[in-house]
């Protein structure tokens, strides 16, 4: 079939959707956010890609078991045809952790750990010159002129560091006679049948057979040579000696020349940051301090390489794996296609790796992410690098015939950037795959091949498809009509919103406390900025920016530019040494800004509360829920433990929380769901057959508030609970502010995991806008595009203006041209 046939389309709000989606072919949906165009292309058209897949294979019986299978649910539609083979990018993956790196998501690192252990050539850590190969003889008489009348102990080294029972490696050497066995330091008697031996499978054991213990003498030279020659046999090379309580290495394979020292045997694992190569000290971030950039804030031990440092010297091509790391893709990419590609000449094993190492770079680069290196950590990078990075990953290996369904790749690119993505895309569509977009950016839009439009409004009022088209012409006229149709609401903020008024704003207001509302706070001072100069921070090429209060600011440039880099280095930490504070963090790990730049106020600068809102800085579990997000969850527990109903049965507030032994399904544990473990994949999530969904057990559903129990005033949206809670202003207050900013469609009860980026966004906004007054109030939103639409991003605009006049500050890190008539300041970063 040429086209991918849906029919009967009703997961989330869809509403028995029917389309055919062109197989080779650019295929992008948009929309309003919540119009339904991530249930149809990835919680539709994906995820029963996925499941027909594990069906169909062998491998699924060995992922989940039959039965297992058997249960899990497919999304809800009549019938889809021609579906074939799918990968999927979604804004759902999350962030990066802690020690990941632009080279571990890539998976460059891997193949260079690989190549490293394999190919490299070994130097010495003290003399910095070549190992060399180390014969039995020379072994024999080293170990007796060094330990001449000293008592050691010969070892032979069957595990370092390795998970595993070895259970007939233990068995081996109890049958050849031996009698000591060494398991992590401690000494077992392998012939004493009383005595059991259990390893720990899941932990790094070291292992080590005891060959011999004697003192050395020329007069026990057979002896001695016998004990080498086992403990090298059985060792593979490498002979441990031990005397008073330290290990000497000799390895018959690399040995220093000059001073004898020799290294242990190298493994992959000897270059990972995440394993037995790991540097004590920092345990793998590279940094000074946890969380600050490695390169800016290196460990003094390994200097940023995240690496132990007494690892021995292994170099390629005359440069460390270190050094590897440290270098831009630009240049990464000149040192493979000359250097390593000479070394590899010729070699299969090593043109194997090379060629892997060399389409990874070149998709790299390709995406535009020329500026990164593979030692940067992965949750320094903003979510559009990151989004590219893996999208990288996931189109370095050309496959034909696959469906690639990607969630917004255009996110925080500018123009430039996004065409560089669709040549890509043309590409991959030529080598025979089809890709499926959900995206929202005009330049993408107008270049993609077929286009549909969902909406036409949001949750309940969305789920359908609007209009097709494959005319860039007619998508401008469907554009303009949409933005014409979506009338921007008349902003007003909560009337109960908290406002506490500074010190020295409040001597100057001639007013009783009760008179004072958010009419009263001052206007604002757009001539009150921050100057930072002589700005010295990586690549970065503008070395004076100011910042005014009071005002939107856009930090507008290409990827690299410095963007990020600046905000968090120099703006964040200069702000919070002012004053500034954030409400939902204790503890902020702060670098040292004054290393960096210089910074000057000019005028009254006032900061009271920092809002710093980025996509995926929220937590999305599904045991999270909107209605716990906005912290409405107790007042509603309290609200249902004072029915009548709720007072005869002896109901408390425990017995309304899925968290609770009282009140939660013993079923699901308070989940609404029960997860069918995947041995190579996540969990597969099937509706609880005792509670339906509801998460509580039957007594806790008996109690109704106007004729609702609790779990339907979660299946409620903000726009029904504000209607229903409107005589309730400590609940009212709370939904209201979400459905300021557009999420009145969104469900109380809806799991962070399913909402999108965009959802995520305005949700962690109105969060931080309810502790915050907006007199000092300064909110930093990186990428708030991100999942939204043109009438999406005119509500946030609007929202931002009748904040400002308020008396807030936003700084904005976006790309989006649809930003530029709500900015009062635009800084542009350029490379």
């Amino acid at each position: 079939m040429k086209t991918i046939s849906v029919r009967g389309a009703q997961e989330h709000n869809l509403k028995n959707i029917d389309v055919d989606i062109p197989k080779n072919s650019l295929v992008v949906f948009t929309g309003v956010s919540g119009s339904g165009k991530s249930s149809l292309v990835f919680d539709t058209v994906y995820v029963e890609a996925f499941r027909r897949f594990a069906d169909s294979s062998q491998a699924s019986y060995y992922v989940m078991g039959s039965s297992q299978f058997a249960k899990m649910s497919r999304p809800r539609f009549r019938s889809i045809l021609g579906l074939p083979p799918a990968l999927g990018l979604s804004q759902r993956q999350g962030v990066a952790g802690k020690i990941s790196t632009v080279g571990t998501i890539s998976g460059i690192s891997d193949l260079f750990r690989v190549y490293f252990a394999a190919f490299g050539e070994f130097f010495c850590r003290k003399c910095d010159i070549p190992l060399k190969a180390l014969s039995f003889n020379e072994v024999s008489k080293k170990i007796i002129e060094e330990f001449n009348s000293k008592k050691i102990m010969f070892i032979a080294p069957i595990a370092e560091k390795r998970k595993g029972l070895f259970k007939h490696e233990i068995e081996k050497f109890r049958e050849l006679g031996f009698s000591k066995l060494r398991i992590n330091g401690e000494i077992f008697d392998l012939q004493d049948e009383s005595i059991k031996i259990n390893i720990d499978a899941k932990k790094l054991n070291t292992i080590d057979i005891i060959i011999d213990f004697l003192l050395i003498s020329n007069d026990k030279k057979q002896r001695i040579d016998r004990a080498i020659f086992q403990a090298l046999d059985y060792g593979k090379g490498i002979l441990k000696v031990e005397y008073a309580n330290k290990i000497f290495i000799f390895n018959t394979k690399s040995s220093c020349p000059q001073c004898g020292e020799s290294s242990p045997k190298i493994d992959p694992r000897y270059f990972s940051h995440s394993s037995i190569g790991q540097c004590e000290k920092c345990e793998g971030e590279g940094s000074e301090q946890s969380g600050l950039p490695a390169d800016l804030f290196p460990c003094k031990l390994c200097n940023g390489t995240r690496l132990n440092p007494l690892r021995p010297i292994v170099r390629v091509c005359g440069k460390t794996y270190e050094e590897i790391h440290s270098l831009t893709m630009n240049y990464l990419y000149e040192f493979i296609d000359s250097d390593l590609k000479n070394y590899s000449f010729n070699d299969k094993s090593k043109e194997k790796v090379f060629s892997e190492v060399f389409r990874s770079i070149n998709s790299i680069k390709k995406v535009g992410l020329n500026h990164l290196i593979l030692n940067r950590s992965g949750a320094s990078l903003s979510p559009g690098d990151l989004q590219r990075l893996r999208l990288s990953s996931m189109i370095s290996n050309k496959l034909s015939g696959v469906m690639y369904a990607v969630d917004e790749p255009c996110q925080g690119l500018t123009t430039n950037e996004v065409k560089k993505i669709i040549q890509i895309f043309k590409e991959i569509i030529k080598d025979g795959a089809s890709i499926i977009a959900v995206e929202h950016h005009p330049s993408f839009l107008f270049e993609c091949e077929i286009l549909f439009l969902m909406g036409p409004g949001a949750g309940v009022h969305g789920g359908q498809i609007v209009a097709k088209t494959t005319d860039p012409e007619h998508l401008k006229d469907l554009l303009a009509k949409q933005q014409l149709q979506k009338v921007v609401p008349k902003i007003e903020l909560p009337p109960s919103m908290p406002v506490r008024i500074p010190k020295q704003v409040k001597k100057n207001l001639k007013v009783k406390k009760s008179d004072i509302s958010l009419e009263m706070s001052p206007k604002k001072q757009e001539s009150a900025l921050i100057i930072f100069s002589d700005i010295c921070l990586r690549n970065l090429k503008t070395k004076n920016i100011s910042i005014k209060q009071g005002v939107i600011t856009v930090l507008r440039g290409e990827s690299g530019s410095g963007k990020s880099t600046f905000l968090d280095i120099c703006l964040l930490p200069a702000l919070y040494s002012m004053g500034g504070r954030n409400l939902e963090t204790d503890s902020l790990n702060l670098p040292k800004f004054e290393k960096f730049c210089k910074v000057n106020k000019v005028g009254d600068i006032f900061i009271n509360i920092i809002g710093y809102v980025k996509p995926g800085s929220m937590t999305r579990s599904s045991r999270r829920s909107v209605a716990s997000a906005l912290d409405v969850i107790v007042p509603l527990r309290e609200l249902f433990a004072k029915l009548p109903a709720s007072q005869v049965m002896g109901l408390t507030e425990s017995h309304f929380s899925w968290n609770s032994k009282l009140g939660r399904c013993d079923k699901c544990e308070g989940r609404g769901y029960i997860e069918l473990p995947q041995r190579y994949a996540q969990p597969v999530r099937v509706e609880c057959e005792i509670c339906l969904g509801a998460k509580l057990n039957s007594r806790s559903l008996l109690p109704r508030f106007k004729g609702v129990n609790l779990a339907d005033i979660m299946n409620l949206t903000l726009d029904q609970a504000l209607e229903i809670f409107e005589n309730h202003k400590h609940i009212a207050s709370k939904v209201a502010r979400a459905c300021q900013f557009g999420l009145g469609y969104v469900q109380l009860g809806q799991g962070m995991e399913s909402l999108s980026g965009g959802e995520l966004q305005r949700l962690n906004l109105t969060i931080e806008l309810k502790r915050a007054t907006l007199d000092g109030a300064w909110f930093i939103l990186t990428h708030p595009s991100t999942g939204l639409h043109g009438p999406d991003i005119d509500i946030l605009g609007e929202l931002m203006r009748v904040m400002t006049e308020r008396g807030a500050t936003f700084i904005l890190v976006e790309n989006r041209d649809e930003f530029t008539k709500f900015a009062d300041n635009i800084i542009e970063f350029k490379i």
